[in-house]
């Protein structure tokens, strides 16, 4: 990621408030850590995925694409648990999120996006083996359909969820400048 063009469209993006989207992949590559390499599990596992460094456009979150259409969940869910500080993005096919740096996100097309935060999640990690599922505890999940707005600052019609007005924060939140 260490290329003009990467460091180009970090100045657009932080100095310019360029617009950058990505699709299937390219969605992916817009985080900072990437799911590079996954099997589409069940249930999380140890072993499931692989993770890389990303375009660092997305700073705080783990994006994965087709996510109900491929059943991925468990596949984001097994990044999670590597990288519990982050939160995991799931976005449909047809559908996109619209992230408003500080402001909020509005999801648009045919299909939802998923929010998994294990921020404050307990899991077994450390102890568990490659061919065992893991245990995931305290884990938050927002299901956001396509057409709706979440906005950090209008609570006027209907207050957002505290965990998910955390969330958000964390998602709009951009990372630093990389030159």
């Amino acid at each position: 990621w260490e290329t003009a063009s990467a460091r180009a469209m970090h100045q657009a993006f932080h100095n310019g408030g360029c617009c950058i989207a990505g699709t299937s992949a390219g969605a992916a590559a817009l985080s900072r850590q990437m799911l590079a390499v996954g099997d589409t599990p069940a249930l999380p596992y140890r072993d499931a995925v692989t993770l890389d460094i990303g375009l660092g456009l997305v700073h705080n979150a783990i994006v994965d694409q087709h996510f109900s259409e491929r059943r991925r969940l468990g596949r984001l869910l097994s990044s999670l648990a590597l990288r519990p500080d982050m939160l995991g993005v799931g976005i449909d096919e047809d559908t996109a999120l619209l992230i408003e740096r500080g402001q909020g996100v509005e999801v648009i097309g045919k299909g939802a996006v998923t929010l998994v935060d294990g921020r404050s999640m307990q899991n077994n990690l450390p102890d568990s083996s490659p061919d065992n599922p893991l245990e995931l505890l305290n884990v938050v999940l927002h299901v956001l359909p396509a057409g709706k707005r979440y906005h950090l600052s209008d609570d006027s019609l209907a207050p957002l969820p505290e965990n998910l007005k955390s969330a958000l924060t964390l998602l709009t939140t951009p990372g630093p400048l990389r030159v």
